[in-house]
């Protein structure tokens, strides 16, 4: 398999010399998938902060949905926990987006945060 115009096999980290990019390579039954570390990180890191925050941690309730190179986190809370999540104006919205993108950005992936009601 060649990728970014490097040769690999099978069970090996190569990095990219165009983009400096982390890829693990695993075969499995003949396929070779790509595989994303740290998206779970991603979304228990959104956990643990929205969980913080509200008054209800019980119902706070994140799905992701992944795409290529993008992950949905799609966050949903009680209707009373809604505006503490938002919060003054949406900076406390900002805020977690800005968290979840330096995170993501480290890993060389984009997570997009969706605050749904």
């Amino acid at each position: 398999m060649i990728i970014d115009g490097l040769q690999c096999k099978s069970e090996r980290n190569i990095y990219s010399s165009t983009r400096k990019q982390r890829l693990n390579l695993h075969n499995e039954r003949g396929t070779t998938n790509l595989r994303w570390e740290g998206i779970m990180e991603m979304k228990e890191l959104i956990r643990e902060i929205t969980t913080a925050l509200v008054d209800n941690p019980e119902e706070v309730h994140i799905t992701q949905i992944d795409g290529d190179r993008t992950a949905v986190i799609e966050l949903r809370v009680a209707k009373t926990d809604f505006g503490k999540i938002i919060g003054k104006k949406g900076r406390t919205a900002e805020s977690i987006r800005t968290i979840l993108n330096a995170a993501s950005a480290k890993q060389d992936k984009r997570c997009i945060l969706e605050i749904l009601e």
